[in-house]
């Protein structure tokens, strides 16, 4: 008996019978229970022993709702004439809340008045006559009633909150649907300004067809969407702010549709959204004007609850962020076609040379710093056209939501390109140079019964680093040489090990390349080229290089760059800037 008698299938009969007592009422269980046999005493205790383990007014508010959803049709954006095509639930909201699409019956208007008011009126009666819960109802001190209104409540306005907060306006391809869409939500009849409207009464219980003062704190707490159809101001400023924020929807069309009227829609709209995106404090297009004139009423309004007035603010900024979206659709555009024609076409002749292309023949130095060096044909372009949609770690910068997309390559490649300029471009301004402190070490064995080494050589062009076995002195090291090659050979008594060498202007990394390479600091490397008399012994030659900075091309896969053909992810070169 008690909790040990208590199974999963028990405990699942729980909810079944509080449904079933909602559903059927008192008298119909009254009924049943006289025709039942003689009660089983010893069955009859531990059944009401679990019952008030295992019993949650839960069970009672979800059969509630349960009832209400059947019997009373959600509130949907389809109940909104000509909202196809021009409104839309957030994809990216409804992939986290699927249940955001639409407000279940229960929470409506309708819901309430015909079912869920008397529900709760007659839910303590309604408990003291069921034979099963009439046991529980009476050993607690539970308000049910008050209980019950209060976590309707809480539902009824949370309902509200992720709907209101979902609707978007249905994103536009480029600046001329954009205007199409935007001068149909413009009138003071739109879709949008319909599901508003209706939005609002949904959540007015003081004089809608009667005065439900149970539920009056949702309406003060949505009082930002009943603010919006009171007239306010004098005289010429005497307005609603439906009519107001209306207005500055048509603002946004007279935009988009400049932008596509424009002659080269890409060009303008890149130079839009960079004055957009890059301006600090209120901006002078009239995307921002609208944000802002719908931030100043928020703020003035200074009544109902946050939450509810964000998702009541969140719905009024959706038509200027889809002249946002749309802005940035044909920057998009406009940016992934000059990257290819700027960047991606000139670098795919470096791309085949070295240091890219490992045994490719080796990439001019003046067209490598042409490329990359500073004021180059990457900077000029980045600092230009992408800076400003980047913030200062190189991430894509966001506004209201929306930015420009950059595929992962893409910053991947700015990253290695700034990198480049860190590291190869540091001796004097523009140029390309660098230079590294290298300190000789004593040689060890790694094979065989190597002869005594006299002296170890490092060569880069004409710069040299000897050592013959006495004080390890730091020599300085510039790179390029005047003259190419790389070499590493040891003096020894007897048969020498086979150098280490290679030619060309990029010899240095090409040598790097066999050499073992382990990081120490930051700043602080060991490189060792191991050097081999074939069929006799092996030794290793240890260097330890010191840099002036953090950054430097002595990592594994310093020059790895894979340059994207466009800026935005390659596999959706047709998507719409994305939300957050």
């Amino acid at each position: 008996a008690g909790r040990e008698g208590a199974t999963e299938s028990l405990r699942a009969l729980i909810p079944e019978h509080v449904a079933y007592a909602w559903r059927d009422g008192g008298a119909d269980v009254n009924y049943h229970s006289a025709n039942l046999p003689a009660r089983n005493a010893a069955l009859v205790a531990r059944a009401s022993q679990n019952i008030r383990d295992y019993w949650r007014p839960e069970f009672y508010y979800q059969a509630l709702v349960d009832e209400v959803n059947d019997a009373v049709p959600a509130f949907e954006l389809s109940r909104v004439a000509g909202s196809g095509g021009l409104l839309e639930i957030d994809p990216a909201r409804l992939a986290q809340d699927p249940t955001c699409g639409s407000v279940p019956g229960a929470y409506t208007v309708q819901g309430w008045r015909d079912i869920v008011r008397e529900r709760i009126e007659s839910s303590e009666d309604r408990l003291r006559n069921d034979w099963i819960l009439k046991e529980v109802y009476e050993g607690h001190t539970l308000d049910m009633r008050d209980w019950l209104l209060d976590t309707y409540r809480k539902d009824y306005r949370a309902q509200w909150i992720a709907f209101l907060s979902a609707v978007d306006v249905t994103p536009s391809v480029n600046a001329s649907q954009a205007a199409d869409r935007l001068r149909e939500l413009a009138s003071s009849n739109s879709p949008l300004t319909r599901l508003v409207d209706q939005a609002a009464t949904q959540l007015r219980f003081r004089g809608n067809g009667g005065d439900d003062q149970a539920l009056a704190s949702i309406e003060d707490d949505f009082a930002a969407i009943h603010a919006l159809f009171r007239t306010e101001g004098e005289g010429d400023d005497k307005a609603r702010p439906i009519d107001r924020w209306t207005g500055e929807i048509a603002n946004l069309v007279e935009l988009a549709r400049g932008l596509a009227e424009s002659g080269d829609v890409g060009l303008a709209a890149t130079t839009t959204a960079k004055e957009i995106i890059t301006t600090v404090g209120p901006g002078t297009s009239p995307i921002s004007k609208s944000i802002a004139a719908t931030n100043r009423w928020r703020d003035d309004l200074r009544v109902g609850k946050r939450e509810c007035t964000d998702a009541v603010v969140r719905l009024l900024h959706r038509p200027a962020e889809s002249a946002w979206r749309a802005v940035l659709a044909e920057t998009q555009l406009y940016l992934d076609a000059a990257w290819s024609v700027e960047i991606w076409e000139p670098f795919r002749t470096l791309n085949g040379s070295y240091p890219f292309a490992s045994g490719s023949t080796d990439a001019s130095l003046q067209e490598f710093q042409r490329f990359f060096g500073p004021g180059g044909v990457f900077f000029s372009f980045y600092d230009t056209e992408l800076a400003p949609f980047l913030d200062r770690e190189r991430q894509p910068r966001e506004l209201w939501g929306y930015g420009l997309r950059f595929g992962q390559k893409t910053l991947d490649t700015i990253e290695r390109a700034h990198a480049f300029q860190r590291a190869l471009f540091t001796d004097k301004p523009g140029e390309l140079g660098f230079t590294v402190r290298i300190r000789p070490s004593q040689t060890q064995k790694v094979s065989g019964d190597p002869p005594y080494c006299k002296a170890t050589r490092l060569a880069i062009g004409s710069e040299r680093v000897v050592y013959g076995m006495g004080a390890q002195k730091e020599t300085e090291i510039a790179w390029p040489s005047a003259t190419g090659g790389a070499r590493c050979d040891v003096d020894v008594d007897g048969l020498a090990p086979t150098a280490a060498t290679a030619d060309g202007p990029w010899a240095f990394f090409k040598l790097l390349a066999d050499a073992r390479i382990e990081t120490r600091s930051d700043t602080e490397l060991e490189v060792s080229w191991t050097l081999t008399r074939p069929g006799d012994y092996a030794i290793r030659v240890p260097y330890t290089f010191r840099t002036s900075s953090r950054v430097h091309p002595f990592t594994p896969g310093f020059f790895d760059v894979r340059c994207p053909r466009q800026i935005g992810p390659e596999a959706d070169e047709n998507a719409s800037p994305a939300a957050r």
